[in-house]
């Protein structure tokens, strides 16, 4: 026997294949005994060939018998539709006069007769063998037999939603339908494309555009190193193919000799490069610019690691005397450079891993002078209030221990400063340690803000030269960035010197950066240093002071960002087929927000704004290659050309992604390319079970083990949960209309409501916004609300009650939503209201005195399987709520949009074929 799932994309579940299904009468017989008896079949899985009854015998011509049998068809679970049945013979002395025989349906636990007799010519001295015929049995599962586990009461069954404003007394019908369509007027209005000023870099005094050769640039092997290499030119592009020859090798590429550049006042530098990915999967080649004088003085900046394999273009602001050298030659003429070029740095990478290096463009500006803005620093730390804030801790693997203590400074006024000493134990030549103040009020730096550390050595550092100093960023979620490697012999010993960089944001050229850095969410700033071979001899205090981060950029030719042009929209056009959802509060574009619209817009029966959100999805969320290929990035910036922030999916955006196409098929059809929905949603649904990345930098999005849904992909970030991911309505609906998986989605939806039994409090009901595999609150070091009941958690309400309502009318699931509404009928009575954030256990987070937006719309849902008389008084709050406007109308809005959609029974299933 051989069972296999068949895809029919017309039907609304698998197709199942029995084959080679084997007539037997337990024994070898003679077709010549048979009459009026009947045989009997063995079962095989749901619908079979039951037995066969011998109708009649008659003889054709000299040698053959023709036998005619009444064939019946068992069907032992539930009720099957589209029943297709053929035989064939393996014996050449066995004809078969049988064409195929369909059976509409067959109800379940049922025996029928086939209208159609089977016939068998035979060779009257042939011996008949059971082996011989092979039955093969197809069908189709009615309603597919996973939704005969669905609640009969259910509305996916009956197709019944209610309205609960209307059935609770708060609203008449026509009400709700205006409340609902403003409501969608307002948050979805669409803001047409706005024109973006190309951005003023200045007056460009030197460029190297490759148009034609590559004649005036040359290579040379750098440190005594044998490394060689070929310099090419194609399609504008300066082609450089290194034959590495050892870990230690480092490739120079510089200009010949141009007219001098005058940078005492500064110029900016931008190239764009691209690398092949054996590069970049190893991560550990470097790069960096130098430049030379007149004279053949040299200056090394702007070193950073090859971790991406694209074309990206890098600027490099003020470069010039005030700039971070990582080396720069005694008394470089900044006035009279005349070369610049790259150096290539193996860094311990393998002989073997190559490939070329693209440089399409290098460029210098005169940078335009720009002296607006606010410049009122956006953190500034002088040390007068102490260093409660600001910590040690080892890097590298090495074991040094340093100690903060308040130091004390004369100023030139004579007045005492403080200042943050720093006292280190040396114990090696390797030893690297950093300095840094985190979680600060977050500063937004995507467009470039200036910064700046005050630094004192000892004169004893200076002269050994071999420590390095670089400067630290960390975003709110702990992801470094380190920039303006600098070895101390070009600083002043036992003098304050001011390490200072320009325009540090997104465009900025880092040392090395994570793949995840939040430019938008600066929230730590520190110091490294690195003994960088300094021996454990050569020691003293380090002291700081001053560490500032300027109000605002100082422009440096960034185009600026113009007005917000709506308060109340989050839907963003462009072009004339594209947009997307716009985070307000940050500034970004989320996977989130694209699949939440995505969702609203079929429940509003808006297929144009379906199709723009989906086609931007496509297009500039999709990653074409990397880690995360075929996944979506789940940030991008809100400025064009809407660059990924951070190229990780976000499971919940894979889910209502998928979701929201198997819907808009369904109401809409699909046709071709990215608009075919169905393909697209299957495609989505494949790779959540099956895709991760070649190494080991990711993890397939549902665990294989516990069949969870992962909080994130990437490695980096230990494996857990988000209860507010788990959609078991979604899974359930994925099971019947998936091409493949079926059960595996049928038995993950009951897995999910298991696991959100174990996630809740106990007492108060309350999920955390993460929590363990087990369903234990999950802290994070990235997220301090992680283990607490806040904005994420918000939605496991919803989730519960949408899942109770289409599909399961599960008890527990309403259990858990009973606790929760006792809860907030309790706060309600001792608080007068409640708030956005509590400890699971029901602790109120202090500082806190809003509802949320979300909540309340999320409470409401809920409500709606509640027996609490006080759940009509939380569909009341939603109801009287109104859609958010300003700064936190985002997640509050859509949020806000689903409330309304669930409580109202327009949040629907559309079923395959609906749309025909």
């Amino acid at each position: 026997m051989k069972l296999s799932l068949l895809k029919d994309k017309s039907k609304c579940g698998p197709r199942i294949r029995l084959g080679l299904v084997h007539l037997s009468a337990g024994a070898i017989v003679a077709l010549a005994g048979l009459f009026l008896t009947s045989l009997s079949l063995p079962l095989y899985a749901q619908v079979s060939i039951d037995h066969l009854t011998l109708k009649s015998k008659t003889r054709v011509g000299r040698s053959d018998y023709r036998y005619e049998f009444s064939v019946f068809v068992k069907n032992e679970a539930e009720r099957v539709e589209d029943v297709q049945i053929n035989v064939t013979s393996n014996n050449p002395n066995s004809r078969i006069q049988f064409t195929q025989a369909s059976i509409d349906q067959i109800a379940e636990n049922t025996l029928l007769e086939l209208t159609q007799p089977f016939v068998l010519i035979q060779n009257r001295r042939a011996r008949f063998n059971e082996q011989d015929l092979n039955w093969v049995v197809e069908y189709q599962q009615a309603g597919n037999a996973i939704s005969a586990d669905f609640s009969r009461n259910a509305a996916y069954h009956t197709g019944e939603y209610k309205n609960y404003f209307v059935e609770r007394g708060l609203a008449t019908q026509e009400q709700v339908s205006e409340k609902i369509n403003a409501t969608y007027q307002q948050l979805f209005e669409l803001v047409p494309d706005q024109p973006t000023p190309e951005p003023d870099n200045g007056e460009r005094i030197y460029q190297a555009s490759f148009a034609q050769s590559t004649d005036n640039w040359q290579w040379y092997a750098d440190n005594g190193t044998e490394v060689s290499a070929a310099l090419s030119q194609e399609e504008g592009a300066l082609i450089i193919t290194p034959t590495w020859q050892s870990g230690n090798d480092a490739l120079a590429v510089l200009s010949s000799p141009f007219t001098p550049i005058d940078a005492t006042q500064g110029v900016d530098v931008e190239y764009t490069m691209a690398a092949q990915q054996a590069y970049a999967d190893d991560g550990a080649m470097a790069v960096q610019l130098f430049i030379q004088d007149s004279s053949g003085g040299i200056g090394f900046f702007a070193y950073r690691t090859l971790t991406q394999a694209a074309s990206s273009t890098i600027q490099i602001k003020g470069v010039g005397p005030n700039a971070n050298f990582g080396y720069l030659s005694d008394g470089f003429d900044f006035s009279q450079i005349n070369s610049i070029g790259f150096q290539f740095l193996a860094n311990g990478k393998g002989a073997d891993i190559g490939g070329n290096i693209t440089v399409s463009e290098v460029s210098v500006y005169q940078p335009v002078n720009d002296s607006g803005g606010d410049n009122t620093p956006s953190f500034l730390d002088s040390f007068d209030n102490g260093i409660a804030q600001w910590s040690a801790g080892a890097n590298n693997g090495s074991a040094i221990e340093p100690a903060l203590t308040v130091g004390s400074v004369v100023d030139g006024d004579g007045q005492g400063n403080n200042v943050l000493s720093i006292s280190p134990n040396w114990l090696s030549g390797s030893d690297a340690f950093t300095v840094k103040y985190q979680q600060f009020n977050a500063v937004d730096i995507t467009q470039g803000r200036d910064i700046s550390v005050d630094i004192k050595l000892p004169t004893r550092y200076v002269a050994d030269g071999n420590m390095a100093v670089q400067l630290v960023l960390e975003d709110a979620n702990y992801q470094p960035a380190f920039l303006g490697y600098s070895q101390v012999d070009g600083f002043e010993g036992d003098t304050f010197a001011s390490f200072t960089f320009s325009n540090v944001g997104a465009a900025t050229e880092f040392g090395y950066i994570s793949d995840n850095f939040d430019f938008s969410q600066l929230r730590g700033i520190g110091v490294q240093f690195v003994a960088n071979g300094k021996m454990p001899t050569v020691t003293g205090d380090i002291q700081i002071d001053n560490v500032v981060i300027s109000g605002a950029a100082s422009n440096g030719g960034e185009a600026e960002e113009g007005p917000e042009l709506s308060d109340s929209t989050v839907l963003y056009g462009v072009g004339d087929d594209m947009a997307f959802i716009k985070a307000i509060d940050s500034n970004d574009i989320r996977s989130e927000g694209m699949s939440y619209g995505m969702m609203i817009s079929v429940m509003m029966d808006d297929q144009a704004t379906f199709d723009k959100l989906w086609r931007f999805t496509k297009a500039k969320m999709q990653n074409k290659s990397g880690n995360s290929k075929d996944f979506f990035a789940w940030r991008l910036s809100a400025n064009a050309p809407y660059n990924a922030i951070d190229t990780n999916p976000a499971p919940d955006g894979e889910e209502y992604f998928a979701m929201a196409l198997f819907l808009a098929n369904n109401r809409w059809g699909s046709t071709e390319g990215i608009f075919d929905y169905q393909q697209e949603a299957n495609d989505i649904l494949h790779d959540m079970i099956f895709t991760k990345s070649d190494n080991s930098s990711t993890r397939l999005m549902m665990h294989p083990v516990y069949q969870q849904v992962e909080f994130v992909t990437t490695t980096n970030v230990e494996s857990f949960s988000d209860p507010s991911y788990h959609l078991p309505a979604f899974y359930e609906m994925w099971a019947l209309w998936a091409d493949e998986n079926n059960d595996y989605w049928h038995e993950t939806a009951e897995i999910s409501r298991q696991y959100l039994s174990k996630a809740a409090h106990p007492q108060t009901g309350l999920f955390s916004d993460y929590a363990s595999h087990e369903g234990l609150p999950q802290p994070t070091s990235f997220n301090p609300d992680s283990h607490k009941s806040a904005y994420d958690s918000f939605r496991v309400m919803g989730n519960m009650a949408m899942d109770y309502h289409w599909v399961s009318q599960s008890p527990q699931l309403k259990g858990l939503v009973e606790q929760q509404v006792s809860f907030f009928e309790n706060e309600i009575a001792q608080y007068g209201d409640f708030i956005a954030v509590y400890e699971v256990d029901g602790t109120r987070e202090p500082n806190i005195d809003y509802r949320s937006h979300g909540r309340t719309a999320m409470n409401a849902v809920g409500a709606t399987i509640s027996d609490n008389p006080f759940s009509t008084e939380m569909l009341n709050y939603l109801w009287q709520q109104d859609a958010p406007t300003g700064m936190y109308r985002y997640y509050d809005g859509l949020l806000h949009m689903f409330g309304l959609l669930h409580a109202s029974g327009e949040f629907k299933i559309y079923k395959p074929n609906e749309n025909e």
